[in-house]
């Protein structure tokens, strides 16, 4: 027996929030997630990579965790989209920007359960001459600038705070 597809059905999909060019989208019913973002152009600056939500029906479906897809590959709320379901692009919760010696340095959004050691983890770690013994963090606490150093040992428990500053220093000659 062989079978063939001579025709993909369309299906409308809304995408609303803070995503580029909001709006219904007529998309292959095929479509995932990742590609309706896509699609809309993806998230503006202000929209969040991390909690990207798929409603069907008036209920909540799926999560989708965009730098859980690009870190560990993993598909989880990426999802083939149906007909008349609706993407909701929220605001970001927090954005660091980390730079110095680390293997990629720029501005990366992180939930509020996550810490320094998870965004040392977006950043790929130090490069090979990074100081990894005291952590810098520029913060704004409501009134003024403060500057906080953490030790390389207590990342795992230093929770980051919107806006922080994260220097790593490189080791010099």
């Amino acid at each position: 027996i062989a079978v063939s597809i001579k025709e993909v059905r369309n299906v409308q999909v809304s995408i609303v929030g803070e995503i580029k060019v909001p709006g219904s989208y007529s998309l292959s019913a095929f479509s995932t997630v990742l590609n309706s973002l896509y699609a809309a152009g993806g998230p503006t600056k202000n929209g969040t990579f991390r909690n990207i939500s798929l409603f069907r029906s008036g209920q909540k479906v799926a999560d989708f965790d965009f730098y859980d897809f690009i870190v560990n590959g993993s598909e989880a709320g990426n999802i083939t989209v149906q007909d008349q379901d609706v993407i909701i692009v929220k605001p970001y919760e927090k954005q660091i920007t980390i730079e110095g010696a680390v293997k990629r340095p720029g501005l990366y959004e992180i939930k509020a359960s996550e810490t320094a050691a998870d965004l040392l983890t977006y950043a790929s770690g130090f490069v090979s001459n990074a100081y990894k013994e005291n952590i810098v963090i520029e913060r704004v606490n409501g009134k003024q600038k403060e500057i906080v150093e953490v030790p390389f040992k207590q990342l795992s428990d230093e929770k980051l705070k919107d806006g922080d500053l994260i220097r790593i220093n490189r080791i010099v000659n």
